[in-house]
């Protein structure tokens, strides 16, 4: 028999639930096919991986040594895993658009620079654009802590999430800080974003947990892209 992943993943799972009922269950594998799967493996390394009580099993020496490599290999696996299936995923769902050199070849790439990009101050807004035809595919920054707009009759799918950072002056005394708690900004001062998606209520929301009131300084607004209605400009 040659080591596979398989064994090392039940090696981790065993290791991790102290018992083979346990593991088994988490893997989904009957505990007597587990059992044998443990005793080839220690067939296969020339010794005991656990020792067996009546309160579970327990790494041998071996055991400890085998257990430190074995997790090391299943997790690069499962990260090149996850990076293959998000290439994968990527691929599907991308649009290519490829053609060879020739009369059609100016006339199609004029019909790419007709793609009409919009650009809104709000998602109410957006969201009354597409329910008005004009135009196919919205893109929402949406946050839990405030109310959204009606979405009924809509197809509402999350293609990315996007941290929250907070700004602060390279000087600021808590620039330095490594790690910072909500509750040490309870006597800062905040600038916030007017407009219809309710930004300053999100930042009550966010603040209110913790037990202040954040004291709003100043004030920014969205500004309207100019383009909004416009079609892409072809760049020179």
């Amino acid at each position: 028999m040659e080591l596979q992943l398989r064994h090392l993943r039940n090696l981790c799972a065993v290791a991790t639930a102290g018992s083979l009922n346990k593991a088994a269950a988490e893997l989904g594998l009957p505990q007597p096919a587990l059992s044998r799967q443990v005793r080839r493996l220690e067939g296969l390394l020339g010794g005991a991986l656990f020792q067996r009580d009546t309160y579970g099993v327990r790494l041998t020496p071996l055991g400890e040594s085998v257990l430190g490599h074995a997790e090391t290999i299943v997790r690069r696996f499962d990260e090149l895993d996850a990076q293959l299936h998000a290439h994968r995923q990527h691929q599907r769902h991308t649009l290519r658009v490829g053609w060879d050199a020739g009369p059609l070849s100016e006339a199609l790439l004029d019909c790419l620079w007709q793609l009409r990009i919009v650009t809104v101050d709000s998602s109410s807004e957006l969201n009354a654009l597409l329910r008005a035809g004009e135009v196919d595919i919205g893109l929402f920054s949406m946050s839990t802590e405030v109310e959204q707009p009606a979405t009924d009759g809509l197809v509402l799918a999350q293609v990315a999430e996007t941290a929250v950072f907070l700004a602060l002056a390279e000087d600021h005394p808590l620039a330095r800080v490594p790690s910072l708690r909500m509750a040490d900004l309870t006597s800062e001062e905040w600038i916030s974003v007017l407009g219809p998606d309710g930004c300053q209520e999100a930042l009550r929301k966010l603040c209110g947990p913790f037990g202040f009131v954040p004291r709003i300084r100043a004030t920014t607004c969205r500004c309207r892209a100019r383009a909004a209605t416009s079609s892409a400009t072809r760049a020179a």
